[in-house]
């Protein structure tokens, strides 16, 4: 009977071993960890913009894309464009194909141009910013550069109040950068040359007192809207999280002098841009350096060149002569 026992309490044990080996082989192994991408940068006085991978950050090298000629890349249309001043007050709009690199829509003899954005669903359609010349007041505009239609938005010197936005859908949404108020524009652009009728839909008040929200940028998803709060006198600015909707904020940064640059396209992660200021409160010698936060994160502090900080990752170096920061570039993509 002893026997017998000792048998199964050995035939238990190897039983119990094989089980313990078996959980150890069946362990997940570790997920890989999440890639940040790539971005296309044009630095001051280069001829080309650049691609940076985000995950392997080095000094920057001229490593330029002939198809980006210097511009801004959309990916959801896989395109990039490029604007081309033509003399007095003219500038040339021209879309390239990622694919191909050829001119696919050019518009020439427009107004200066200060700002353009492409919508999301059509290559060809951008809302632009167009420099009044008779008044040097700016005009809102949403132009299809196929059909050549136009609509404007605004009335001279409007622009300067509102910021603008595309949605997903291809509608568009302003917010009035004093008051915070929210309106949205569900027009056609068969309806050129009419003044776009802009339909209230909330309020996002101002995060603080004496502020004003000098920029907005839609999260990928269309389900946050990320506003940059700016003290004119100090020229003091940080990042808050709202939602496009209207509603309370939320602070993102609580640095001074932050910028935003661009969400990544899977909207977990925003990239900043921190000056480096002097102490008088101006951009040190244009020197910038670059960081990714997630996109969730709150009340960033203590972003400073070449000090490891627990809420963002510093990305993008200058020369080894300055490794902790660059000059003030333009990025044109942020692409994964």
């Amino acid at each position: 009977m002893q026997r017998r026992l000792q048998q199964a309490g050995r035939r238990l044990a190897l039983l119990g071993a094989w089980a313990a080996v078996g959980v150890v082989a069946a362990a997940p192994e570790p997920a890989p960890a999440p890639t940040l991408g790539q971005l296309l940068i044009t630095l001051p006085g280069a001829e080309r913009a650049q691609w940076v991978n985000l995950d392997r950050p080095a000094r920057l090298s001229d490593h330029a894309d002939p198809n980006a000629k210097g511009a801004r890349f959309f990916d959801g249309n896989r395109h990039y464009f490029q604007i081309q001043n033509a003399g007095f007050k003219q500038d040339t709009l021209t879309v390239f194909s990622a694919a191909t690199g050829q001119a696919e829509y050019v518009a020439q003899g427009l107004p200066r141009i200060t700002s353009a954005d492409p919508s999301p669903i059509r290559p060809a359609v951008f809302s632009l910013v167009l420099l009044d010349i008779a008044s040097d007041t700016g005009v809102f505009a949403v132009v299809d550069l196929g059909s050549g239609q136009q609509v404007l938005a605004s009335y001279p010197g409007e622009v300067g109040q509102y910021l603008h936005w595309w949605m997903p859908d291809g509608s568009l949404r302003r917010l009035h950068a004093h008051t915070g108020e929210l309106s949205a524009w569900h027009g056609k652009l068969s309806d050129a040359g009419q003044r776009m009728a802009w339909r209230v839909i909330g309020v996002s008040p101002l995060p603080e007192p004496g502020v004003i929200f000098s920029a907005a940028a839609l999260s990928p998803n269309g389900q946050a809207l990320l506003v940059s709060a700016l003290e004119p006198r100090s020229r003091r600015e940080d990042l808050w999280m709202a939602s496009p909707d209207g509603g309370p904020l939320q602070r993102v940064t609580r640095d001074g002098f932050v910028t935003f640059v661009a969400w990544a396209p899977n909207g977990r992660s925003l990239l900043l841009r921190r000056s480096n200021v002097s102490s008088i409160g101006t951009t040190f010698r244009g020197q910038c350096s670059y960081w990714v936060v997630p996109a969730g994160a709150r009340d960033v502090a203590g972003i400073v060149p070449g000090v490891a900080n627990p809420g963002a990752r510093q990305v993008l170096h200058g020369s080894p002569h300055a490794p902790d920061s660059l000059p003030c570039g333009k990025v044109g993509a942020w692409t994964q």
